[in-house]
């Protein structure tokens, strides 16, 4: 999740990690997208989908990599909106996530329920009331004490 939240304009202020689902408590961060240049979104969007070689192995992000996508302008600009959406976060966090635990359980199909749902906390009084949710949610699943 560090490691997205670098990639993508957004920060994350809580989290709740149950059994069957997640909480996450992010702020979109749209200026941080914008001000970036070119290159960084390249360099960004290659962390997320680094390129692949003849047998699908990882490569570098490298400096020709790079500079190929920079000679499409209308890719950078898509790159750049999409690290901007929290749909996108969630994909880039769920889906490994996914593909790890059905590999572990030697299963196959959806390990989430839903895409996910989202609510805009829009003053102080909603962000308290959802990170308390959050501490005792635990709590209230009988997880802990």
């Amino acid at each position: 999740m560090e490691h997205l939240a670098g990639v993508f304009a957004v920060s994350v202020g809580g989290v709740a990690i149950m059994d069957n689902y997640l909480h996450l408590l992010v702020r979109l961060e749209p200026q941080r997208a914008s001000e970036g240049s070119d290159e960084e979104v390249a360099r960004r969007w290659g962390k997320l989908f680094p390129p692949r070689g003849l047998k699908a192995e990882v490569l570098e992000v490298s400096d020709a990599w790079v500079e190929e996508w920079l000679k499409h302008p209308e890719w950078i600009s898509k790159a750049k909106e999409r690290l901007q959406i929290l749909g996108w976060f969630m994909k880039s966090l769920k889906k490994p996530l996914a593909r790890m635990v059905n590999r572990e359980e030697k299963t196959r199909g959806a390990f989430f329920e839903a895409w996910f749902k989202s609510i805009a906390i829009l003053d102080e009084e909603a962000l308290l009331a959802t990170c308390a949710y959050f501490d005792l949610n635990p709590v209230a699943a009988g997880v802990v004490d």
